[in-house]
C-alpha cells in the first residue's frame, strides 16, 4: 500500500463514508485516476443509493445476511456490482412474495 492509499484508509477510519469531492480534497491534488487506483487497492465500495456517489471501504461495515448495509444513510452492498445486489434480493424475495400472495386475496390494494 502506498502512502496516499494509507492516508485514505485513515480518513475512512474516521468517516466511514465520503463522496468523491471530499476524498479528492483530502488527498490534496492527486489526479482522479490515481485516487481511484488508491481506492481500488483498499477495496472500496460505491453506494447503491445516491447513484454511487458515496464510497466506503469493504472491510469497515458489518453487512447483513443479504450483503447489505446502510452507513450514514447511504446503502452499500458487499459486492462491488450493484446488479448482483438487486438480483440476489429479487431471488430471495420472489418465493416469499409468491407464498404471501397465496394467503392474501386482494393484493391490488398494496
Amino acid at each position: 500500500m502506498n502512502e496516499a492509499a494509507a492516508h485514505l484508509a485513515l480518513l475512512f477510519q474516521r468517516n466511514q463514508t465520503m463522496d468523491f469531492a471530499s476524498i479528492a480534497k483530502a488527498a490534496g491534488g492527486r489526479s482522479r485516476r490515481s485516487l481511484f487506483r488508491d481506492l481500488a487497492s483498499l477495496g472500496y465500495l460505491t453506494s447503491y443509493t445516491h447513484a454511487g456517489r458515496y464510497h466506503t471501504l469493504s472491510d469497515l461495515p458489518q453487512f447483513d445476511e443479504h450483503g447489505l448495509v446502510v452507513l450514514q444513510g447511504y446503502g452499500f452492498f458487499s459486492r462491488r456490482d450493484v446488479n448482483h445486489a438487486s438480483f440476489d434480493i429479487q431471488k430471495k424475495l420472489t418465493p416469499l412474495l409468491l407464498l404471501k400472495s397465496r394467503h392474501v386475496q386482494n393484493w391490488s390494494m398494496y
